[in-house]
């Protein structure tokens, strides 16, 4: 007998010491290195995501018929993710130096973030509602917990767009630095010759440290955002992550939209309005005794469907209208990049004949460089924008 209970010990730390190794085994496989192509974060959300695990636990623990405090309480770690992105997002926003259009996405993805924190706050203790039936109950909560999971796969796709307008936002500022710097060694030669004054080249200075200042924040933030994605992948923040490259605008996507037949598939595919007429199901199935109470709840309920139905169809249409500006506005940029490499291949040319200088070379440079910087970010808003138009097709709330 004693040497069962002692081979039983040994057995069972065994177990555990095997359970830790494939735990640790585990964690390491997840945090290895990773490239991280934008058509695989779906997979890799829904897969990975500590909270898409939680909501998963969440609807067996209903079919089992056993909600407990537990059940309920998985939101925590996923209000201090969301938090932190959101202070991200902030950080973005409120930087002066930001483009409009990493400004546009970044607020995107708050929003996007927010609506997933409000949707998780509505549902604090949900399980404990006392429903008519637990199938009712299950049918429900499936519903929500599909929604946000496919919110948390949405707010990450936004972040992987944010990561790109920001590496664009870089580059701005790398060409305008570059640009700085030769006005700033122009400045100085002036002043050798007397041709210009000490405050002009302390200005220039301090407009550089000022950019550098700026760049190095625009830097930490294209490192932060990294972080932001590895953590709605499941992985450490600093595990080690590269991104693929951002894809390009879906233009013949845009030129097959059909705004009605997308307006009838966003409204039947709309989970918000799923929700609610389940909930109007219900009410018609399980009255509460009183008939014109009953009778008033069904028809607050079916307004709720119809004033729901009428916001996707404005917001879907107010989404393309968005994608049609945007387009406009990357044809703009397109062209005055064109302008621009003319003006450098004329620049190049006076300058191999001996009529042009090095530093107006140099400066021409980088105006393309600049140019082309606002190009890829107006580029990558357009497919945000296109991106964000798919979703609410699908049946997420618009994110604008």
């Amino acid at each position: 007998m004693a040497f069962c209970k002692k081979l039983t010990a040994l057995l069972a730390a065994s177990a555990l010491m095997i359970g830790a190794a494939a735990s640790a085994m585990a964690a390491d496989t997840l945090n290895a290195p990773l490239t991280l192509e934008y058509k695989d974060i779906e997979q890799q959300v829904l897969k990975n995501n500590l909270q898409v695990k939680n909501n998963e636990a969440t609807i067996q623990n209903i079919k089992f018929n056993r909600v407990t405090e537990t059940t309920q309480d998985t939101t925590s770690d996923m209000d201090n993710m969301i938090n932190n992105a959101l202070y991200s997002m902030d950080s973005i926003i409120n930087n002066s130096e930001a483009s409009p259009d990493v400004v546009a996405v970044a607020g995107s993805t708050k929003l996007t973030l927010s609506m997933i924190s409000s949707m998780y706050g509505s549902m604090a203790g949900a399980q404990t509602t006392q429903y008519n039936s637990y199938s009712q109950q299950l049918n429900l909560t499936k519903l929500q917990l599909e929604q946000a999971n496919y919110q948390l796969v949405n707010a990450t796709q936004s972040m992987f767009a944010t990561y790109y307008q920001l590496l664009y936002n870089v580059n701005q500022l790398e060409a305008s630095k570059s640009s700085l710097e030769e006005s700033l060694k122009a400045a100085k030669v002036q002043l050798s010759l007397g041709m210009t004054t000490k405050l002009n080249v302390a200005e220039t200075e301090k407009s550089i440290t000022e950019l550098k200042n700026n760049l190095a924040d625009l830097q930490n933030q294209v490192a932060s955002m990294k972080g932001e994605i590895n953590k709605m992948l499941g992985r450490s923040a600093d595990a080690e992550l590269t991104l693929g490259k951002l894809p390009s605008p879906d233009l013949d996507y845009v030129k097959k939209i059909k705004l009605d037949d997308d307006a009838k598939t966003a409204v039947k595919n709309s989970y918000t309005i799923q929700y609610k007429e389940k909930e109007l199901e219900y009410l018609k199935a399980h009255g509460s005794g009183d008939r014109r109470v009953d009778n008033n709840d069904r028809k607050m309920k079916k307004n709720e469907i119809d004033s729901e139905t009428e916001s996707v169809k404005t917001s879907l249409k107010q989404q393309y209208n968005t994608i049609v500006k945007q387009e406009n506005a990357l044809n703009i940029e397109k062209q005055k990049l064109a302008t621009e490499q003319t003006k450098l291949e004329q620049t190049q040319k006076k300058y191999n004949l001996g009529r042009a200088s090095g530093m107006e070379l140099k400066t021409q440079k980088n105006a393309v460089m600049t140019q082309q910087a606002v190009v890829d970010s107006a580029n990558a808003t357009l497919f945000w924008n296109i991106e964000t138009y798919k979703a609410v097709v699908s049946g997420l709330p618009a994110s604008n």
